[in-house]
């Protein structure tokens, strides 16, 4: 999600930890606002490259070794 609101790095590197460094892990960018997003400016856009890019990066750093 934008913002990192989701706490992607902190669920990266609980998975890493919690079921390990080879479980299949599928990071997408299509994440696309809906519903009643555009009443919270934190996720009210998509993510954007950058983004996206330091996900793959946490991913990395947590160890995680298969990425979809």
């Amino acid at each position: 999600m934008p913002n990192n609101v989701g706490g992607t790095d902190r669920f990266l590197r609980w998975v890493a930890k919690e079921l390990g460094p080879d479980t299949a892990v599928n990071l997408m960018d299509q994440y696309y606002p809906a519903h009643k997003a555009h009443e919270h400016p934190d996720i009210s856009r998509g993510i954007r490259q950058a983004e996206f890019q330091q996900a793959l990066a946490w991913a990395k750093q947590a160890g995680l070794k298969n990425l979809l």
